[in-house]
């Protein structure tokens, strides 16, 4: 039988970070899972009540929703001057659309408008958050 030997070293001077360096990493870690489950919470919240919206078939009641978010995102795209008031012009003329279909062709439709307005909303929670 061979044995191998390892030389272990000693070094007792082996300098670990102080708390008060680790303290901020840790702040900044935490800041950032809060805003994100934040936003996890408001984007699950708001596609369970689409869904239960669905299941109830109040088509009217749902596409006048579903208008009125459109018309939203269209007055927030006019007042913006930023790029991202292309998407909320894209946004508005999809939600227009959604609740277009969701009249003619199917209530279940108010999911698909409801996970893209769940989209906008979790965004902006994650941005005030974090």
């Amino acid at each position: 039988m061979k044995t191998y030997t390892a030389p272990i070293q000693q070094n007792t001077s082996i300098q670990i970070g102080s708390a008060s360096r680790l303290a901020p990493l840790m702040t900044i870690s935490m800041r950032a899972i809060l805003a994100g489950l934040s936003a996890a919470v408001v984007a699950v919240a708001i596609t369970m009540l689409s869904v239960w919206a669905a299941g109830l078939e109040i088509t009217a009641i749902a596409a006048a929703v579903t208008w009125g978010a459109g018309f939203i995102f269209l007055g927030l795209a006019v007042d913006n001057r930023a790029t991202g008031a292309l998407l909320q012009v894209a946004s508005g003329v999809g939600l227009l659309f959604l609740a277009w279909l969701q009249s003619i062709v199917s209530p279940e439709f108010i999911i698909v408008s409801g996970v893209l307005v769940a989209t906008w909303l979790a965004a902006i929670v994650f941005r005030h958050v974090r």
